[in-house]
């Protein structure tokens, strides 16, 4: 009984971490109040869903996007770290957790840590090891961070490895959690070089770039003759898209992308790759959430709807 009130605790914690970044995320439109209240519901559902199925493979995966989301939040100054404590302090402390979680040795966790403690709990119980690959994951959070803040600007080739990095130990890591072939989907994936990190940034475009994180090729600021300093001070997407060279550049990466997600569906089929091959279900769902989320992102662009890409 004790132990089942605790994972009702740390679930709690869970949706209290998500509703504060939907929280921030949430805009300044009429109805954004709603569009919130509905990001909730979907994370207090998504929860449900995926512990029902799973157990305890599921409640790694939101544990997990959990304690990123909120690190990650305090990294990109979307919200505010411990009182008394600084991001880079905060960020050293962050590491030190990632340690731990590769020994299961926890001393003076913060609130947030109770989770990383728990899924490491959960992996020892269910014999599934993803220290790796969370390790992978925090290295490319630090170099992410460490761009923001020495204001950095990569070349294409960095931000492509970058990018394929993500989207394999990311998406690889839940459908190993989900006991599926991760190994079969990544060889498909890296083909396509990061697709859904790069339309991730695509999305995230005003927010990366008013924190000081450029995802635009320092090739492509020069080839479109794009000023930089003047993309930072857009608070939206139609903002940047006043700016001169942006739009051509973002038309061709939404291009790009739409292209490549075309050629990854083919790849992968109805079947995600064969990764599931005990769950046609399975993959049928996933591979229809990662459809939802390239049209939201991608198909629904502004470029694409006022410029008739």
């Amino acid at each position: 009984m004790l132990h089942i009130l605790q994972l009702l605790l740390l679930e709690t914690e869970c949706l209290k971490v998500l509703a504060a970044s939907a929280w921030k995320r949430r805009g300044h439109w009429l109805l954004a109040p709603v569009a919130f209240l509905i990001r909730v519901s979907l994370y207090t559902l998504f929860l449900i869903v995926i512990q029902l199925w799973f157990g305890a493979r599921g409640r790694m995966i939101f544990l997990a996007y959990s304690w990123l989301r909120k690190v990650d939040d305090i990294m990109d100054a979307e919200c505010d770290p411990p009182l008394g404590m600084t991001v880079e302090r905060y960020v050293t402390a962050k590491a030190h957790a990632i340690q731990c979680f590769q020994t299961g040795c926890f001393r003076d966790t913060m609130p947030e840590d109770r989770l990383l403690l728990q899924l490491w709990r959960d992996s020892q119980e269910i014999c599934i090891d993803i220290s790796a690959e969370f390790a992978g994951i925090w290295e490319c959070m630090e170099e992410d961070y460490s761009r923001r803040v020495n204001k950095l600007v990569m070349d294409e080739e960095w931000l492509n490895l970058q990018a394929t990095l993500y989207d394999s130990l990311i998406i690889g890591t839940s459908i190993k959690l989900l006991d599926g072939d991760n190994l079969t989907f990544l060889e498909i994936a890296r083909q396509f070089r990061g697709l859904y990190t790069r339309t991730d940034w695509l999305h995230d475009l005003p927010d990366d770039l008013r924190q000081g994180i450029c995802n635009i090729p320092e090739e492509a600021l020069e080839k479109y003759r794009i000023n930089l300093k003047n993309l930072q001070l857009c608070r939206t997407i139609d903002e940047l898209l006043e700016e001169p060279g942006f739009t051509s550049w973002y038309r061709d990466e939404v291009e790009k992308a739409r292209k490549d997600w075309e050629g990854m569906t083919r790849a992968l089929g109805h079947d995600f790759g064969c990764s599931f091959k005990n769950s046609h279900l399975l993959a049928w769902l996933l591979m229809k959430l990662m459809s939802l989320w390239f049209d939201r992102s991608v198909i629904t662009s502004p470029v694409r709807s006022s410029h008739g890409v």
